[in-house]
């Protein structure tokens, strides 16, 4: 065949998102070469609204070294200015020299119009990005990240349906660019230096699930009650086990040109403190089915903060010695696995007639990864009422206290990623999978097997929690309630 007649590939576009009523022409003569530039840094700003990384007043720190991959240096500081004397962009115009880079964000005449994706029409622009973009995805080599990302070819989304379940959201513009990334099937995918997986699903918003399918069959999801609690009471039961002993997260290397070689290694160090307690199960645990519910939707509380009832009850207290454990600390481990720890906290606000200051999760997360200096109403009850939690609490964000949520991601994501999904991918390759931080959803066909790995692994660790399930089929095109 003539070579001169082979047909060309035409490229992918490479798409960025800006705001729709952008014009490059407000841009100096000397830079309207480099609109595409322009044009780059708005979406960062946007992506960084999306991921949310902004501050209180919606600044978006733009590093420039992230810049420079696909801007030249010498315009980068030109556009900005530019951008900002054009009002398209605002600085913040506080910078600290190795902590903290400038933060940026959309001027009043672009933060609220439409957001748009456009393809990079200069080439030498598109490359770069591109470059950027598959170095990205070549730095998730573990073989169940690379699993997990491989499902996002089967998920479907019923795009105007998401969209209409979305309508009226006060900040629909930035809401539906993840939901349009998995419709064009590029979803984005990353993994943290904590373990835990992110994806465009990750920034959904859980009112589009009703959406979503794999080969025509609609989501459940799978979400472990009281999850952060859990696994903080988890944190507890091995710090006593080990003598007071506290733990550190175990993360990848950064600058290594392959962060997994010795991820058996990691992966042994990482989950090495929260072995099964074998002397404290009975095997008969390992079989058991654990607490359930098909949420409908009729009901109207979120379904992370309701009363459950056991398909069947569960020899909590006979299979599982807890005796190393104070007395307050044995009940905020059960009270976290039967999902009912947010509750008694509020039941306890309303009995001493103290009013919330917002949902209980929310205050009580403030108490859990907020300073040890922090005072609050909240943190005098949880203290009362767990003393020895409390102080397990202390101990971990004594040196700082972004210390314990980092640690708790990082057992979450060991477990869930790791852990279940690992055994998923091993015994279960064709089933679909699709991870949202400690929940995880698939079709009907899987649930049951799912839900019995979730239940055996977690009484390897000692614990039987609350498993709620949710149908999204349920819903018929409506918003479920609910997280």
């Amino acid at each position: 065949m003539d070579a001169s007649k082979t047909p060309k590939r035409h490229k992918k576009p490479c798409w960025i998102y800006v705001p729709e009523n952008f014009d490059p022409e407000v841009l100096p003569a000397d830079l309207k070469p480099h609109a595409d530039s322009a044009r780059y840094i708005l979406h960062r700003i946007i992506w960084g609204q999306v991921m949310k990384r902004r501050t209180i007043n919606n600044y978006v720190a733009l590093k420039f070294d992230y810049l420079r991959e696909v801007i030249p240096d010498r315009i980068i500081a030109p556009l900005k200015r530019a951008l900002i004397a054009a009002n398209v962009i605002e600085c913040d115009d506080y910078y600290i020299e190795g902590q903290k880079s400038l933060g940026y964000r959309l001027g009043l005449s672009y933060w609220k119009v439409r957001i748009i994706r456009v393809a990079v029409s200069d080439e030498a622009t598109a490359t770069k990005i591109r470059v950027v973009r598959r170095a990205k995805i070549k730095k998730v080599r573990l073989d169940v990240h690379r699993w997990l990302r491989s499902q996002f070819k089967r998920l479907e989304l019923d795009l105007p349906l998401a969209l209409s379940l979305l309508s009226g959201h006060h900040r629909f513009e930035l809401i539906k660019i993840p939901v349009e990334q998995i419709a064009d099937n590029e979803s984005d995918f990353s993994v943290c230096r904590y373990g835990r997986v992110h994806s465009s699903l990750t920034r959904c918003s859980s009112q589009i699930r009703p959406a979503m399918h794999v080969s025509g069959e609609s989501l459940i999801s799978l979400d472990v009650a009281n999850s952060q609690p859990l696994f903080l009471s988890l944190l507890v039961v091995n710090f006593r086990r080990q003598g007071n002993k506290t733990f550190a997260y175990v993360t990848f290397p950064k600058n290594s040109t392959n962060q997994y070689r010795d991820i058996d290694r990691i992966i042994e160090e990482t989950i090495s403190p929260f072995n099964p307690i074998q002397d404290s199960l009975t095997p008969s645990v390992l079989l058991l089915p654990n607490t359930t519910r098909i949420v409908s939707s009729k009901e109207e509380q979120p379904h992370t903060d309701q009363e459950v009832e056991p398909t069947e009850e569960l020899p909590r207290d006979i299979s599982v010695n807890r005796g190393f454990l104070a007395q307050d600390e044995q009940a905020f481990v059960t009270l976290c696995e039967q999902g009912r720890l947010y509750r008694t906290l509020k039941d306890e606000m309303e009995l001493r007639e103290i009013p919330l200051r917002h949902w209980v999760k929310t205050e009580l997360f403030e108490v859990l990864f907020g300073s040890n200096r922090l005072k609050s109403r909240l943190k005098n009850i949880f203290e009362d009422m767990f003393p020895g939690v409390a102080e397990v609490i202390r101990v971990h964000k004594t040196k700082d206290y972004a210390f314990l949520p980092r640690l708790l991601q990082n057992i979450e994501s060991n477990f869930i990623i790791n852990t279940v999904c690992r055994r998923i991918m091993d015994e279960m390759p064709d089933a679909p999978v699709y991870t949202i931080h400690d929940s995880i959803l698939t079709t009907r066909l899987f649930v049951e097997p799912i839900r019995q790995i979730m239940v055996e692994e977690f009484a390897r660790l000692g614990l039987m929690p609350t498993l709620h399930l949710k149908d999204y089929g349920r819903f018929k095109g409506k918003a479920p309630r609910g997280p």
